[in-house]
């Protein structure tokens, strides 16, 4: 089985392969630090990451360890800055094919002084995010900000006080040894025997098909089912209007409470320059019926309660279009190119819409 398997390609058991031999770029090439807890290794040309045939692409860092080239600081650039996690990193694709590029390209012909200035990190949480603006997203005097944000952005969540979170020291508290065990343990190229053993198809085979029938999983019963879906993205449920336009009200789970003060925190820090909130939308729960209570229309709900703050719904926008059209990697929960492309032309439609608004001919 473990043999034959790989050559039926089905997409349940490629997808759990994959979920524990994929090459994690943080830990393969990251560089521990005292605030975000990780950034990559600095001045990296020409890296080359692959599994197999379903994911293939290299990237280059700059002096800061962020993908890219490195940063014009002249005075007469006009900064957009980009925060996220792997989703803007631009996780999967080659650096031409990537928003932070594709968003710069159509700016640029409009402006030449404009730059993207990328602060996005693989794996990086909501906590991460606000202190990468403060560390180095501050001092380029931004005309915007762009924040792709994940639903798995509020995980871990920092402790919480009379209603504020400890964000700016929450990751102090993980030591450099710490963090290169953690790398060490997640690194596809260190071998590890839990690894070894969920990487294998048979395993694959054993939670996705045999479990499902014979047991009951006491996590999440339908996963395995949902697992075993061939994406075709079409035949999509139709977006779900929110519950309810006050959020205060609605949402009280921690996690929720935490999206919100970060929002809150990230505009407020930047001294209430325009923001863009996007949800970088996940290809397993498009094929499920929409919650109204979605993470999503957190940030939708907050792009109404203050000003210059726009929200660009990717997941709505997906499941409108329902066109067959793939925009995620194949075993992957990534954008593809295709993705990358979309979500450029959602901002760069809320960008043209609200030029003088964003204020960047200034």
């Amino acid at each position: 089985m473990e043999c034959i398997l790989p050559f039926f390609h089905i997409q349940g058991i490629e997808r759990h392969v994959f979920l524990h031999r994929m090459p994690i770029v943080q830990y393969m090439y990251g560089k521990y630090h005292p605030v975000l807890g990780n950034t990559l290794q600095p001045n990296l040309h020409d890296v080359h990451i692959q599994y197999k045939n379903y994911m293939k692409y290299s990237f280059r860092t700059n002096n800061d360890g962020f993908r890219g080239s490195d940063w014009d600081l002249s005075k007469n650039r006009k900064n957009i800055v980009l925060l996220g996690d792997s989703f803007a990193f631009g996780w999967g694709v080659e650096e031409n094919e990537m928003f932070s590029t594709l968003l710069e390209e159509k700016l640029q012909h409009i402006d030449p002084a404009i730059q993207i200035v990328n602060l996005a990190q693989s794996g990086y949480s909501l906590d991460q995010v606000i202190n990468a603006f403060e560390l180095f997203g501050r001092k380029f005097d931004p005309v915007l900000i762009i924040y792709l944000y994940c639903y798995k952005d509020t995980t871990p969540c920092p402790p919480s006080e009379n209603g504020k979170f400890n964000i700016e020291s929450f990751r102090s508290n993980v030591t450099q040894a710490d963090w290169l065990d953690e790398a060490r343990r997640n690194n596809a190229n260190v071998w590890r025997f839990e690894r070894f053993w969920k990487g294998l198809y048979l395993y694959a085979f054993y939670k996705n098909y045999f479990c499902p029938v014979f047991f009951t999983e006491t996590n999440s019963p339908q996963r395995a089912w949902k697992e075993r879906y061939v994406f075709t993205y079409k035949n999509l449920f139709p977006p779900a209007p929110p519950y309810h336009s006050n959020p205060t009200r609605y949402y009280t789970a921690i996690q929720q409470l935490y999206s919100w003060y970060g929002l809150t925190k990230l505009y407020e820090d930047s001294s209430r320059k325009p923001l863009i909130l996007m949800d970088v939308s996940n290809k397993m729960l498009l094929h499920q019926k929409d919650r109204k209570d979605s993470d999503r229309w957190i940030l939708r709900h907050f792009a109404h309660q203050y000003e210059n703050v726009f929200f660009a719904d990717f997941e709505s926008e997906l499941r409108s279009k329902n066109d067959g059209v793939a925009r995620f990697l194949d075993v992957d929960v990534h954008w593809n190119p295709e993705g990358h492309k979309l979500a450029t032309e959602m901002v760069d439609d809320i960008i043209m819409s609200n030029w003088s608004i964003l204020q960047i001919d200034k």
